[in-house]
């Protein structure tokens, strides 16, 4: 009974943390990148000045800790050679574990950061100094952190979610993996005429995008992936 009235007290005040934030800065339209927005989880849209940040929007739809995503959330006052400016961090990320509320981010390519780093690590300082008063993190995400073998994979799936499949072939291929507990992709498709396997595994790669299954993202998907049923219920 205490876990669980720990563990609801925690969620409302994820909910009250999640109200005040919201974007103070609008994002319109750029020459040099790429803009727009990314349909987070079908329940809100997120601004995008460049494909990086659009991949770390991408990237993190998929970490199952992040409840919410805010762009342009706070507008953080630093002061640079006696000059008063204002700072707007590129994200706030929400947790919904209670160690850690959330993580503030600047998205930039390396080479930017490591061409301008004694200008902008004064502003910087003051956005790591905000994040520790409120119990976030502060982080600075480039190429390195966002690009790689999660992001493929999550790009692979994203582009089957539109895929024709009628419920009833959801359903049993849902039903199958549930009994089997954690199975092989490869396990899953002996079921079938090798003629059907690219269709079977198309519904797969669907399921794994809308997350009511489950694999290590880490590693690349192949018939030797082991999925199992997700933690967020049947939704196809």
């Amino acid at each position: 009974v205490f876990i669980r009235k720990k563990v609801l007290f925690c969620v409302k005040n994820k909910q009250k943390e999640s109200a005040m934030y919201k974007s103070v800065r609008k994002i319109g339209p750029t020459r040099c990148s790429v803009s727009g927005y990314y349909s987070f989880r079908n329940t809100s849209s997120i601004p995008y000045e460049s494909s990086l940040e659009r991949d770390f929007v991408m990237l993190h739809e998929f970490d199952d800790n992040v409840i919410e995503i805010i762009s342009q959330p706070v507008s953080i006052p630093f002061a640079l050679n006696g000059c008063n400016y204002q700072y707007h961090p590129d994200y706030l990320v929400l947790f919904q574990n209670c160690t850690r509320s959330g993580m503030l981010v600047e998205v930039k390519p390396e080479s930017k950061w490591r061409e301008n780093w004694r200008i902008w690590r004064t502003k910087w300082k003051a956005a790591a100094r905000w994040a520790k008063e409120r119990n976030f993190l502060f982080h600075i995400y480039d190429e390195s952190r966002i690009r790689g073998q999660e992001l493929e994979n999550i790009k692979i799936l994203n582009s089957f979610k539109r895929t024709a499949f009628n419920e009833q072939e959801m359903q049993k291929a849902y039903d199958f993996i549930h009994r089997s507990g954690m199975i092989s992709v490869a396990d899953y498709l002996v079921q079938f005429p090798v003629a059907q396997h690219a269709r079977q595994s198309q519904l797969l790669w669907q399921l794994l995008a809308k997350r009511v299954l489950v694999t290590d993202l880490s590693l690349p998907l192949n018939k030797n992936s082991m999925i199992e049923v997700g933690g967020y219920g049947k939704s196809f």
